[in-house]
């Protein structure tokens, strides 16, 4: 809508923003943190119990909320969970580098990465593009999206995470590309 017609907030607008921005910058950091920390492999290790459950919940209630046919919900249950993890990226990424603490910044990358494999699933209807780029970059096939295994952490799908190849992502790539009126609104 024209600016002049718009009542409140764009929801339409917020929720891309959201997995254009934030989602987007989660895994760019996720790639990253790996390609500059770990040759380039997931690390490996059990996610954070909090982190997990933050998870198992989210899931949940996305499935409730399909399962009620409450399709506006879901961009809320998205919004909080995309969010959460990043304030959990953001946060600890500077106490490890305040710290130096190289097992933190271990400990994040595996915790994040799980979540966006988790976000993956969860947004895929909604923009399947970037999540199969996702997917593709993982280097994993299809079985990423069987909602049987939403919950198992990465090291489910390949037979060692220590040899698994990432595919290099490059600076300033993006997994999910803005629509014109994104860029029209900054």
């Amino acid at each position: 809508m024209p600016k002049e017609e718009q009542v409140g907030v764009d929801m339409v607008l917020k929720d891309g923003n959201l997995i254009t921005n934030v989602f987007n910058r989660l895994i760019r950091s996720c790639f990253y943190a790996v390609q500059n920390n770990h040759a380039g492999k997931i690390p490996g290790g059990d996610v954070d119990s909090k982190l997990k459950e933050l998870a198992e919940k989210t899931v949940l209630e996305y499935e409730r909320h399909m399962y009620n046919h409450d399709f506006h919900r879901i961009s809320y249950v998205l919004d909080d969970f995309i969010r959460a993890v990043n304030k959990h990226w953001v946060n600890n990424v500077k106490k490890a580098d305040t710290m130096g603490d190289a097992e933190l910044r271990r400990q994040i990358v595996v915790d994040c990465f799980y979540a966006c494999k988790v976000m993956a699933v969860l947004v895929h209807p909604i923009a399947p593009e970037g999540c199969e780029m996702f997917r593709e970059y993982l280097n994993l096939g299809e079985e990423l999206w069987n909602w049987e295994y939403i919950l198992e952490p990465l090291s489910f799908y390949v037979n060692d995470l220590s040899s698994h190849e990432l595919k290099v992502l490059e600076p300033r790539v993006d997994f999910f590309e803005k629509h014109e009126c994104q860029i029209r609104n900054e």
